[in-house]
């Protein structure tokens, strides 16, 4: 083989590097990434990048003011590599008080980019992806009166003159592509003109499932803070938005709070411009809700209702905007808890402003007294209570000034004290009605039955609607009170059958008049034996005026009293009853008594005296006794449990 063969041969085999084909196309590439590099450098340097984004920003709204801190192209990092504008720190802040002067601050912005697009001078953006952001509410939001201006405004920016026309020639050209989706990582939204109002969407993603007409789908994640829901415990829930344009506007937001469950729907017809809202609660807590209402000024009463909770379903609808319109239902509506349990018949909504419903049916199973006047804030109990006991029953609510209750009332304390030993009587049953009428409350309670003794009679009363002014009547045709109330108010004695009338009248949760007319048959106080007393009363808060009128009294020979007396007031006394006797009494705050004019008789024995007991058992008087040709005077001072007789 010649030479000339051989070297044909070699060629024909590509032996040498530089012949072979890879360096070839390595080359070709290595060109190619050159001429992109320096190209997308010149074409997409952050500062070009910020100074247009600045430019567009401006173009936004007159009234919205917006700053970028930078702007670059960025490559992340990640099985699939994704090239996009990057925008950090940007802040939007408007001083238009319809906006509510609201500022808000996100930490990063990014509009994927389509590399190929790229390369054929195209920037179109499909997504915007948003990490988070921090939306504050200075004041309250109104409706803007200058709409119209907003438009043109708006035109304006979508419809660029010719002069940005001739600018925009030979650049980078923005494709008119329409945004698909927008995912916001969180959302933090503070309302500054209600203390401690914040909540957050997380995971907000928002999908166009048409650009004409207009369907959007939104769902996020709900985070309402202890801060804004009252307590220490957050609502965590998921939210879904669905817009039709012109068409319908849909959603519901369901979640947790604490241990109760719910959820919130509505849909929109805005064609017709009516809505229906639906509400759902399972176990909602009414110690977190009653503080939340009344800081959003939707309750203004104080209410304290200890661990009770809520369940309900409710519907609504009416015309956009026209909340006088608005009627529906509430039905399923429970309270349980503390406070007892409350259930209601289903309640027709008539009119949302101002509120209208048809009559309101509860039943009461039972209600526990002491925790509603806790919920009520009712203020302190009398000192003459116990527990106050439960009541079931029904009620009607006719509106707010015509209120019906009929029910039993068990378990109500009546407190007795003496000497420091105090005593319960409870009232096993008391039957009877409640109305409120034009401001008056009215009741009527036509049976009362003692757990121990006897009552046969009736009460009735009339009261304002705030309870300050109160008019009290009682009719008794018989009242025994326990065996162990008797002992502890007679020291050991009894007190037999009584009847009587009283009347009370209180102003301003003041007592202002008592007036009362009682008997008793065979009374026994601390060795004072009566076989009837007449008891006539009346006055006022610090004042009141007793006269007592006894027959067959007599002084029992192991009295205390007795044994206290001089030792001839002790024989005078000792096993001689008194046929009659009259006393007048006066009392005083806070524990004073006083007596003008006591006498007794027996026979020809007359017995006067007069004096005054203190608040501290001190004892001052004079007794005067008569008998025939006897007459003697003695001045009393000391206590009452020993007072030093002296003779005068």
């Amino acid at each position: 083989m010649s030479k000339k063969s051989q070297f044909q041969g070699h060629r024909g085999t590509s032996e040498f590097v530089a012949e072979q084909s890879g360096l070839f196309w390595s080359s070709i590439g290595i060109l190619i990434a050159l001429v992109l590099g320096f190209t997308v450098k010149s074409m997409m340097a952050p500062q070009k990048i910020k100074m247009r984004i600045d430019e567009a920003a401006k173009n936004i709204h007159r009234d919205l003011q917006v700053s970028v801190g930078e702007a670059s192209i960025s490559l992340s990092e990640g099985v699939w590599p994704e090239l996009a504008i990057h925008v950090q720190n940007v802040r939007f802040e408007t001083q238009t008080e319809c906006w509510g002067r609201a500022v808000a601050e996100v930490d990063e912005m990014k509009l994927p980019l389509r590399f190929f697009d790229l390369l054929s001078g195209v920037v179109r953006f499909d997504e915007l992806k948003i990490g988070e952001v921090n939306l504050s509410v200075k004041s309250a939001i109104t409706v803007c009166s200058d709409e119209a201006s907003l438009e043109s405004e708006v035109q304006g920016i979508n419809e660029p003159s010719k002069s940005d026309a001739v600018k925009s020639k030979n650049q980078t050209r923005v494709k008119d592509s329409l945004i698909d989706e927008i995912s916001v990582q969180r959302l933090r939204v503070t309302y500054l003109p209600l203390a401690l109002t914040s909540f957050e969407l997380s995971n907000l993603k928002m999908k166009v499932a048409s650009h004409s007409p207009v369907e959007l789908n939104i769902v996020s994640q709900v985070n309402l803070f202890g801060e804004t829901l009252s307590g220490d415990y957050s609502s965590f829930g998921e939210l879904r938005l669905s817009l039709l344009e012109k068409k319908k506007l849909d959603g519901d937001v369901s979640g947790i709070w604490r241990e109760g469950e719910y959820k919130l729907s509505f849909a929109t017809d805005l064609e017709k411009q009516r809505s229906e809202v639906k509400f759902e609660a399972q176990h909602l807590p009414l110690r977190q809700m009653f503080p939340l209402l009344r800081r959003y000024n939707l309750m203004h009463r104080e209410f304290e209702p200890l661990q009770s909770w809520l369940s309900m379903k409710a519907e609504l609808s009416g015309p956009v905007g026209e909340p006088s319109l608005w009627n529906g239902k509430i039905e399923n509506l429970q309270l349980e808890g503390d406070l007892g349990v409350i259930e209601a018949q289903p309640i027709e909504i008539k009119s949302l402003s101002p509120v209208q419903t048809s009559s309101i049916d509860i039943q009461l199973k039972p209600l526990v007294m002491d925790s509603v006047v806790a919920m009520v804030n009712a203020g302190k109990k009398p000192k003459f209570l116990g527990g106050l006991g439960l009541l079931t029953g029904s009620a009607r609510f006719n509106g707010p000034d015509d209120i019906e209750l009929t029910g039993d009332y068990s378990g109500l304390e009546f407190l007795f004290s003496n000497r420091g030993v105090r005593k319960v009587q409870t009232i096993s049953l008391m039957s009877g009605d409640l109305a409120l009428k034009n401001n008056q409350w009215r009741l009527k309670l036509q049976r009362i039955r003692p757990l121990e003794g006897i009552f046969d009679g009736s009460v009735s009363l009339e009261a304002d609607r705030e309870w300050a002014d109160v008019r009290m009547n009682a009719d008794v045709r018989e009242v025994v009170l326990s065996q162990e109330i008797q002992k502890l108010m007679t020291n050991g004695g009894h007190l037999g059958p009584m009847d009587g009338e009283f009347k009370v009248q209180m102003v301003g949760g003041v007592l202002k008049e008592l007036q009362t007319e009682a008997r008793w048959d065979d009374v026994l106080i601390e060795g004072l034996e009566v076989g009837r007393v007449f008891l006539k009363g009346r006055g006022g808060k610090d004042k009141m005026f007793f006269q007592v009128r006894t027959r067959d009294a007599k002084l029992l020979s192991d009295s205390a009293f007795l044994k206290s007396l001089d030792p001839q007031v002790h024989k005078v006394f000792a096993d001689r009853t008194f046929e009659s006797g009259n006393i007048e009494l006066q009392w005083s705050a806070p524990q004073n008594w006083e007596w003008s004019q006591a006498k007794l008789k027996s026979g020809v024995l007359s017995v006067e005296t007069q004096g005054q007991v203190s608040e501290r058992g001190a004892v001052s008087g004079v007794v005067k006794m008569r008998e025939a040709s006897f007459n003697q005077r003695w001045k009393v001072d000391g206590s009452k449990d020993a007072p030093v007789w002296i003779k005068q």
